[in-house]
């Protein structure tokens, strides 16, 4: 009865096998398909990181270029800077300066004293100025009365005095007032009228840029007589 027992049971185990085999082959099938999965998802992701490692070693590249742009960009204008700096230390130092330097005057106001008093225009540049073109005078202006030296220049002949020689001078054109009455010599020593000097220089430079130069001065009396500066007329560039 036992031994029949024991033979049934073992014969039962067998469809229970099957089952387990029949179980294992499909955790194997699905384990197999989903390696296969991975294996392809594993291509698809290594494909995309690829492109993406492509792109920022691209951007990183670009962003390089662009720096190295900018720092070319820079050098290049900071030789533009040198260069014009360069051609603007040459021009100021080889350039013509013109500008009144002395003023001759006599030591003293007397009657019959010949009053000429003489503005000299010098070149102290190094390279001749061209198309000189001068407008000077003088005025007699009472103490207290407005002395315009704008004006002055605007109605006053014009003299062209050509090319001025580095060292050369010109004798501005002021007339000559003449040999004065004691009047006016009076008129002068006292501070009730006072004479001004003005002028307008305009020329081109041996790099063909165009100058001017203007001045303004006035009798100051003492032993000897001088002239200085007077307002805010005098300009030179």
């Amino acid at each position: 009865m036992d031994e029949r027992n024991s033979h049934n049971e073992k014969a039962e185990s067998h469809p229970i096998q099957e089952q387990e085999f029949d179980k294992l082959d499909k955790a194997i099938r699905e384990w197999g398909r989903k390696l296969w999965l991975d294996i392809k998802n594993n291509s698809h992701s290594t494909k995309f990181w690829m492109e993406l490692f492509a792109l920022i070693v691209l951007g990183l590249y670009t962003a390089f270029a662009a720096l190295q742009w900018c720092a070319n960009e820079k050098a290049a204008e900071a030789a533009r800077d040198s260069v014009d700096l360069l051609r603007s230390s040459t021009h100021l130092d080889q350039r013509a300066w013109l500008g009144v330097t002395e003023v001759a005057t006599p030591t003293e106001l007397n009657e019959g004293t010949l009053l000429n008093p003489s503005a000299f225009l010098v070149n102290s540049g190094r390279t001749p100025a061209f198309n000189v073109v001068q407008r000077a005078g003088y005025r007699i202006v009472k103490t207290g009365d407005i002395f315009d030296p704008a004006h002055e220049v605007s109605v006053s002949n014009i003299f062209r005095q050509g090319v001025v020689q580095p060292g050369g001078k010109r004798i501005l054109s002021i007339h000559d007032i003449g040999k004065i009455s004691r009047q006016r010599a009076d008129e002068l020593n006292s501070g009730q009228y006072r004479l001004y000097l003005f002028g307008e220089i305009t020329y081109d430079d041996a790099f063909h840029l165009p100058h001017v130069t203007r001045f303004s001065m006035r009798m100051e009396l003492g032993k000897p007589l001088s002239f200085a500066p007077y307002g805010s007329y005098d300009y030179a560039d």
